[in-house]
């Protein structure tokens, strides 16, 4: 179902919040707007990137602060869908990255869960991934 006006308002609001906190690298920014729950979970594209919980994905995300000199992120369309307290987008996601003089273009796929406690809206549960190189347009599964 799409969101009303408002909810679609207050989770692009959240969503910018979002970009301009990885942009400045901002981890205080970041954890206000993921819930201090254990059952969170965020997955991003590398192997050990199935994080739970908050302090967990707290430190993903110092992670990915500490290894990048610059992060920049893009999204395309963000359609918003609710039901009640729960909402949820997905979109693609372009980071730019710079790590040491060493620059990064990854062009994913973001899914993203929020559920509105308390009047605010938190990212519950989140998923990047990145396309399978190897698999051509058109078929299901890689070479």
């Amino acid at each position: 179902m799409q969101a009303e006006k408002q909810t679609k308002s207050e989770i692009l609001d959240l969503m910018n919040e979002y970009k301009k906190a990885y942009a400045e690298k901002n981890i205080n920014s970041i954890i206000k707007i993921i819930p201090k729950d254990n059952d969170v979970i965020f997955v991003g594209t590398g192997q050990d990137e199935w994080v739970k919980g908050f302090e967990e994905i707290k430190k993903g995300f110092e992670r990915d602060f500490e290894q990048a000199d610059y992060i920049n992120i893009e999204f395309s369309e963000l359609p918003v869908f609710a039901n009640g307290n729960v909402a949820w987008t997905t979109t693609t996601m372009n980071m730019r990255i710079k790590i040491n003089e060493n620059e990064l273009n990854l062009n994913g796929r973001l899914s993203l869960v929020f559920e509105k406690r308390n009047d605010i809206w938190l990212i519950v549960q989140l998923h990047y991934s990145l396309p399978v190189a190897e698999q051509k347009t058109g078929k299901s599964y890689p070479k």
